[in-house]
């Protein structure tokens, strides 16, 4: 009953933003909305500036589409957050505005504007802004993508601009459906 109330709770429409909440509670705030709305993540925080962000998400036929704005941070998926996971997830991120860089099974990309990377949520791995940054991220069921797409585990933290010209293609689409999700029935 928990389980079903949980995955029930993840497919719903989510908004939730920093602005209000005073300094102090903000980052803890911010780790709560979105372990519960996209991945369990560990966070910390770069430089000694004010924490702001908001995070929307809209499910889509099994697709959970997210906006992400965030002051620097890192983000970590660790082995207590994937221990707590009730299903395997992939999140495709693509930079909006700032940069990214991501790293998982020993490779790193650096991620600017227009560039995008899988992290597969099935194993540790990091996430690193130094600068504000705007995200188009996609989260689907690893299932999805298994037997479909061959290799997937080499995939995980490759920029996507730097493998194909296709990636410039899909990031607009994807920023521009990402922003439209909320409008869409």
């Amino acid at each position: 009953m928990l389980l079903e109330a949980t995955k029930a709770a993840s497919m719903r429409p989510c908004f939730a933003s920093t602005a209000s909440l005073p300094p102090r509670e903000r980052f803890d705030y911010w780790h709560d909305v979105v372990s519960r709305n996209l991945v369990d993540l560990d966070y910390r925080l770069v430089g000694d500036g004010q924490f702001d962000a908001s995070f929307h998400s809209t499910p889509i036929n099994g697709l959970d589409l997210c906006r992400i704005k965030a002051s620097p941070h890192v983000a970590q998926r660790s082995a207590e957050g994937i221990s707590r996971a009730d299903h395997s997830m992939l999140v495709f991120n693509f930079v909006a505005s700032g940069s990214l860089i991501a790293e998982q099974d020993g490779r790193l990309a650096y991620l600017k504007v227009g560039d995008g990377a899988l992290c597969d949520a099935t194993r540790p791995y990091k996430l690193q802004s130094n600068e504000a940054f705007e995200l188009a991220s996609v989260r689907l069921p690893r299932e999805q993508c298994l037997g479909r797409i061959p290799h997937l585990h080499r995939l995980s933290a490759c920029n996507f601009s730097e493998r194909g010209e296709l990636a410039p293609m899909v990031f607009g689409y994807l920023s521009h459906l990402v922003e439209r999700a909320p409008n869409l029935t």
